[in-house]
């Protein structure tokens, strides 16, 4: 047997060799003794007649420690009136296997190799590939489970966590206040990298604009890294037009290789234009000099 995580529970089976009944509600005198350890003596009573040639299952309320491999002598006794049945057991554990894939990662590569430690005789992994080593690279739970030559398997399990690279709106530089409609304007946002992984060059940025109801889609790849804490201003190539006077909703969403990483939300305003009226105009001074 495979070295058990939990105490373990002794059973045997009884079995009626002779030509008589034991009736039911009999009481049994069982025990066993494994190795140095004291007896333990319990009471089984039979439930139903055991009658020539039957067994019962006799498990004691007492378990034992199995835990560590190794061999155990097993003796078990039981009395019934004037007879007595006694066996001798060894009992051999097998030790387990102890996969280590390691502590929980938090990377900013991304891959990562996991391994079990060992190269067990058998092994299967989360994403079931069976080999020794894989390669991950999506943040996720990934656990191994392996089985050593005698045939005992244990599983170990980590989390490998990948930090993406992300970009925010922390600017909308464009006029909020406006006389009369917005024609053909071009937005002006800033992005800036709050993450804690630079922005690689090369890595294609979206960034989608809704005005109200309308939306615009534009996107370009970064000509150089962005470092953490740096700034990118953007000016949107295609003009925007906003009428109606009143508040308007201007939502950006920016998007890293069409992972989406952010979304602010700004408003600008349209007031309309004031009118005057000279006509029948009336001017009243009730100080001087005003």
């Amino acid at each position: 047997m495979c070295a058990p995580s939990e105490l373990t529970t002794i059973s045997f089976y009884l079995k009626n060799t002779g030509n008589d009944v034991v009736a039911a509600n009999t009481t049994i005198p069982v025990s066993y003794k494994i190795d140095d350890t004291e007896t333990v003596s319990e009471q089984y009573t039979l439930y139903k007649n055991l009658t020539e040639g039957d067994s019962v299952l006799i498990a004691f309320a007492t378990q034992t420690d199995l835990r560590e491999d190794g061999k155990y002598t097993l003796i078990l006794k039981a009395n019934v009136g004037e007879f007595s049945a006694s066996t001798v057991k060894t009992i051999t554990v097998m030790p387990n296997p102890q996969p280590n894939i390691g502590d929980d990662v938090r990377t900013e590569k991304d891959s990562w190799e996991l391994t079990p430690g060992i190269n067990y005789g058998a092994i299967l992994w989360s994403t079931g590939e069976t080999k020794y080593n894989i390669n991950v690279t999506r943040t996720d739970n990934y656990w191994v489970t392996v089985t050593n030559n005698y045939g005992c398997s244990a599983t170990d399990t980590v989390f490998v966590y990948f930090i993406q690279p992300t970009l925010s709106v922390s600017a909308f530089n464009s006029d909020p206040a406006n006389c009369g409609d917005i024609t053909n304007a071009y937005f002006n946002i800033d992005l800036a990298n709050n993450g804690e992984k630079d922005v690689a060059a090369n890595k294609n940025i979206g960034i989608k604009c809704i005005v109200d109801e309308s939306a615009i889609t534009e996107s370009f790849k970064l000509d150089n890294t962005l470092y953490i804490g740096g700034t990118l201003p953007y000016n949107m190539k295609t003009p925007i037009s906003v009428t109606g006077v009143g508040r308007h909703s201007v939502k950006f969403v920016i998007d890293i290789d069409s992972v989406p990483v952010d979304s602010a939300t700004f408003q600008v305003s349209i007031f309309d234009f004031p009118t005057f009226n000279f006509e029948n105009d009336e001017l009243i001074v009730d100080k001087y000099p005003y």
